[in-house]
């Protein structure tokens, strides 16, 4: 009998018989290459709509960090990741290599700090939106004093009667809410529908950044741009940072459902690092050159300002490029959410998928609505069940309750535990394909450490050896010394990330001092009970069946 292997699975358990039917529940591939750089335009850029709070800082070091980064740190994750998602071409991106390389243990602990984080960065886009209706509609808190036409007016906590402010003002606050379901409403549809749609917002919310470049690049000035003044808080200029010029390890998430793994992450990787460096860096140059007020910037909605001094100047005299940029940013921040809510969704379908997929299977088999919520879609829709789409929009209605600067702060700080096991995970099975092509043994134990290019299933025979998978997967060149050096940075700049914020009493936002340390740990500790109460489960059901 043949012996196939799952690479989703934990290494004690990479043998599945095919007779035995026990593979998880996998997604169909059914993603394009177009769709894996549209959402990963998202993942990883999607404009500079939302970076206001990330300008924050002296000019000349926000500069230098936006040089380094893009070469420390963009680019050499995006090659891990490409390499990566191309041996082991599974839903789940990182939490499959971390599984692979640290054992079922570390990698169940991993996939909750990942999905921990995702759904808090999910959590800011909502808001984002929000804020951006309330600026330019130019509406205040009800009970505070707003001018118009040079009078002051108090809204209905001030007065006897509610204005028109109050109402529209209190109208917005159910806009973060409203776009959870819109986006949700389009998930449920399947990957057809949902590649269709990103790439919709990708064009769109494209589009106003390029022209903003095209009529703003003229404008810059060298002397505010190399301004040194203003306070310089390192802790959150480098978490700031991670999250700006981020994003890459995201882009496994996805190798499980693209046709063909090689050829789509080449060209994602070839098109997403020089847009990255395009879109997050070059605006900050512009925008620099207006000579901002730290209030300026911690502001959302500075850029649309300043595409209104561009647009004013250009040819085409006139308030055209703020609204178009404004229309844009609304346009980008439903993309950013729908990419990060399907992050979160495959990381919640990996975890559960290889404990419970039975489990799920029968309950799908039901009528009615459990079969709509938790059947795996097939061929022709694509995705994944809808459970977990919906689970992960119940979330994010409480996650947009919190502070936007410090959901990125505490967003950094609990990554920062996964982006270490990440590259970890990266030395040790580029170490291990090595090892293992070398010995060339027909062990199936070991089969999934070697990668599996294209194939969902890999036969391991006798003859299996490095060119079984040359045409199909990708490997960064210059050996294991050029590889491995290319995630020295991106450590680095993570280590000091976490040290310096766990150093740190927190941002003036946060409910009480220490606020994100406190998180950090309680995330910590709900991962190990959670993972006691899942093992004892798993022993509990192992003697229900010895016993039967």
């Amino acid at each position: 009998m043949s012996v196939q292997y799952d690479s989703t699975t934990n290494p004690e358990k990479m043998a599945i018989s095919v007779e035995d039917g026990g593979q998880p529940a996998k997604p169909a591939r059914t993603m394009t290459t177009l769709g894996l750089v549209v959402v990963g335009f998202f993942w990883t850029s999607g404009g500079f709509y939302g970076c206001e709070p990330a300008m924050d800082g002296p000019h000349l070091w926000m500069l230098a960090l936006g040089l380094a980064m893009p070469l420390l740190y963009s680019l050499p994750t995006a090659l891990i990741s490409a390499e990566l998602a191309t041996n082991y071409p599974e839903t789940g991106g990182q939490c499959v290599y971390v599984s692979l390389a640290c054992g079922p243990l570390i990698g169940a602990h991993n996939t909750w700090w990942v999905w921990f984080s995702t759904c808090v960065d999910c959590g800011l886009y909502p808001q984002y939106i929000r804020d951006t209706l309330i600026q330019q509609l130019d509406l205040t808190a009800p009970g505070t004093n707003s001018s118009v036409n040079g009078t002051d007016v108090t809204g209905a906590l001030g007065g006897t009667q509610p204005s028109d402010n109050d109402t529209l003002y209190n109208v917005m606050q159910y806009m973060p809410m409203m776009v959870i379901a819109f986006v949700t409403s389009i998930n449920i549809l399947g990957v057809d529908w949902l590649m269709k749609f990103e790439t919709f917002l990708g064009i769109m919310a494209a589009l106003p950044c390029l022209v903003f470049l095209g009529f703003g690049i003229p404008h810059i000035k060298l002397a505010p741009n190399l301004d040194s003044s203003g306070d310089m808080v390192l802790a959150s200029m480098i978490s700031r940072s991670l999250w700006l010029y981020g994003g890459f390890t995201n882009l496994g998430v996805l190798a499980g459902e693209c046709k063909t793994p090689r050829r789509s992450y080449l060209i994602a990787v070839f098109i997403l690092v020089p847009l990255k460096i395009l879109l997050r860096f070059v605006p900050f140059l512009v925008a620099y050159s207006f000579e901002p007020t730290s209030a300026d910037l911690e502001t959302a909605g500075y850029f649309q300002e300043v595409a209104g001094f561009v647009g004013e100047t250009s040819l085409f005299s006139g308030a055209w490029l703020s609204w178009w940029y404004f229309v844009g940013s609304l346009i980008c921040f439903l993309g950013f959410y729908n990419a990060m809510a399907v992050n979160a969704e495959r990381t919640m379908m990996y975890f559960c998928e290889e404990r419970y997929s039975a489990t799920l299977d029968r309950i799908a088999r039901s009528n009615g609505l459990l079969n709509f919520l938790f059947r795996m879609p097939g061929e022709e829709e694509g995705g994944i069940r809808r459970f977990y789409i919906l689970f992960i929009a119940a979330i994010e209605i409480g996650m947009v309750n919190i502070n936007v600067g410090l959901l990125i702060e505490l967003e950094m700080l609990i990554y920062a535990m996964s982006a270490g096991l990440f590259f970890y995970s990266f030395v040790y099975l580029r170490l291990e394909r090595g090892r293992k092509f070398k010995e060339g043994r027909a062990d199936p134990a070991a089969a999934p450490l070697l990668g599996g290019g294209n194939m969902d299933k890999v036969n391991v025979d006798a003859e299996a050896d490095s060119e079984t998978f040359s045409n199909s997967v990708f490997n960064i060149g210059g050996g294991n010394v050029v590889a491995f050096s290319l995630a020295l940075c991106p450590v680095a700049f993570f280590a000091i990330n976490t040290v310096l914020n766990l150093m740190g009493a927190g941002s003036p936002e946060a409910p009480f001092p220490y606020f994100k340390q406190t998180v950090f740990v309680g995330v910590i500790v709900v991962g190990v009970l959670a993972n006691v109460i899942s093992n004892q489960f798993e022993v509990q059901k192992s003697h229900t069946d010895e016993d039967e």
